[in-house]
């Protein structure tokens, strides 16, 4: 019951930093089925948009809901040059789904081939266009730097929120309008203000994208979920309509200001992996970045990444393994760019020996096609995902403390446990035929120590991996 986890949590942390070290990050929450999809939007609220009064509000058993500030603005209406207003024209796509739209009231507000983003307070067409141009020529016709138009942008979400399978009240038209709205919300947000995004990085794409609607999807199904009855919430237009849309979309704005800059802009997302992603791979563990990014050196491993990091797992792993995965995520312990390689290092480790092969016919293509159909290669070998999620934390602390040394003994110690030490060993001499001999270094007695100690408690994770 939702009122059960306020209850659990008032009783037994004292607050927000209690609550997120011991009942997220040590896994006291999920014991006995504390945290249940109904109550999971509470826990969400709770930890992203009230860490500011939650001591409090912990302490004296205050409900922790939302409030009416920062009421959404409504979605404009767009019309032709004449003033004609226009109707979304989306035809049968071939899975036989009729998506053909109502007529929401869009009217738009520039010509097709606008010069002007009607999502940004600067009207001047002259200097918008020069400005536009001089983008273009600077990043070399860069199309990220070019805004969309406002019908642009609204036909594209209406396609993408038509195909939100996440769950069938995205398909109910007062739920696709709600998204519509939070969306075009977000939008005008960090076109019209520079706070909303993190700004350290160079460029930043500001238009919408595919992924966004998924994203919003998952926070907007939690919330939903803990907010109202499906029959209550879309058939009602009343005070907790407008809680849920704020909420949603304040915690949101809190996720893609990580998200976006690096994740959704062309050149930094490239930068993350040369600079970020391949070092910390091959610190962890040289044999899969020899087979990712040496022995394949044709291999696009964006192919498969831009899936995985863009929509934070959602196609990759079960539903519910994932929702444990925005838990750790939306307590923004770590960075979010950092967090994601170690929580991608921890899954690749769980499919190791499928990945390595003695397989002379297995080449780049095989690589690709299991990443992208992780959940049926992982099968079985799953470990648990508040497991996972201490292990890729345990990565980002000795990573951001510079102890390389143990990252590597902490990932190949788990793979030892995983598929035994014989078959490592064998997995790790594939090809060492073809290199030059090296004299073998004595083992460090400390490292040693450690790898034991570490071998003792991967022992006990096993007891959890998913059957």
């Amino acid at each position: 019951m939702m009122c059960d986890i306020r209850d659990i949590v008032i009783n037994k942390y004292d607050g927000i930093e209690q609550l997120i070290q011991n009942g997220i990050w040590r896994g006291e929450l999920y014991n006995n089925h504390v945290v249940t999809e109904n109550n999971r939007g509470w826990l969400w609220k709770t930890i992203v948009l009230h860490g500011d009064v939650i001591d409090n509000t912990l302490n004296n058993g205050e409900n922790v809901d939302g409030n009416f500030n920062n009421i959404l603005i409504p979605v404009p209406i767009v019309t032709d040059q004449n003033g004609n207003t226009l109707i979304a024209n989306l035809k049968n796509n071939n899975d036989g789904r009729n998506l053909n739209k109502p007529n929401r009231g869009i009217r738009r507000l520039t010509p097709m081939q606008a010069e002007i983003n009607p999502l940004s307070d600067n009207n001047n067409e002259g200097d918008t266009k020069y400005e536009n141009e001089k983008r273009k020529e600077a990043s070399n016709d860069d199309d990220e730097l070019i805004t969309m138009s406002l019908e642009d942008t609204l036909e594209i979400i209406d396609l993408d929120l038509s195909r939100l399978l996440l769950n069938p009240i995205f398909q109910h038209p007062t739920v696709h309008s709600q998204m519509r709205q939070i969306l075009f919300n977000y939008i005008y947000s960090i076109q019209n203000n520079a706070e909303n995004i993190n700004t350290s990085v160079i460029q930043v794409n500001k238009n919408y994208q595919q992924g966004f609607h998924e994203l919003l999807g998952m926070i907007y199904l939690q919330l939903f979920r803990y907010s109202n009855s499906l029959a209550t919430s879309i058939n009602h237009e009343h005070d907790n309509n407008i809680i849920l849309m704020n909420d949603v979309f304040q915690i949101y704005k809190k996720l893609m200001k990580q998200m976006v800059p690096t994740f959704y802009t062309r050149a930094n997302l490239i930068r993350w992996e040369n600079e970020k992603f391949k070092p910390i791979l091959k610190l962890c563990s040289k044999k899969l970045y020899e087979v990712l990014y040496t022995k394949n050196e044709e291999l696009t491993n964006l192919i498969w990444l831009l899936r995985w990091i863009r929509l934070i797992f959602l196609r990759e792993l079960p539903m519910d393994y994932v929702v444990v995965i925005w838990d750790h995520i939306l307590t923004f312990q770590y960075p979010i760019d950092l967090f994601m390689i170690c929580l991608i290092v921890s899954l690749l480790l769980n499919i190791y020996e499928d990945l390595i092969t003695d397989d002379d016919d297995y080449d780049k293509d095989d690589i690709i096609e299991k990443l992208l159909h992780f959940e049926e290669t992982a099968g079985t070998k799953l470990i648990s995902c508040i497991e996972l999620c201490k292990m890729s934390g345990n990565l980002c602390e000795l990573y951001m403390y510079e102890n390389y040394q143990d990252m590597a003994c902490i990932c190949d110690t788990f793979v030892k446990v995983r598929i035994g030490e014989d078959t490592f060993e064998k997995l790790s001499q594939l090809d060492a035929d073809k290199q030059p001999m090296k004299k073998q270094p004595s083992i460090d007695p400390n490292r040693k120590r450690l790898e034991d100690k570490l071998k003792s408690r991967v022992k006990k994770l096993t007891s959890t991996f998913r059957k």
